[in-house]
């Protein structure tokens, strides 16, 4: 995941896994020029597993995503 805001860069990995009823979520490899621009999260909700964002700031943020999907 790749947050931008202004000339500030977070590049981050995200994992989550999910057993139906709970789902758990890591972060590793994160990068940064400064501050912290978001933290993550990981919910379900109506049987759809979400990756949660909190910007920690109100300033227009970007957020980019690559997703890889392993089925079980």
């Amino acid at each position: 995941i790749q947050i931008t805001r202004g000339s500030e860069y977070q590049v981050t990995e995200i994992f989550i896994v999910h057993d139906g009823t709970l789902s758990y979520v890591t972060e590793y490899a994160t990068i940064k020029t400064s501050s912290t621009l978001g933290v993550f999260s990981s919910d379900i909700t109506e049987g759809n597993v979400r990756l949660l964002v909190s910007p920690s700031s109100n300033t227009s943020t970007t957020f980019k995503l690559i997703r890889t999907l392993i089925e079980v």
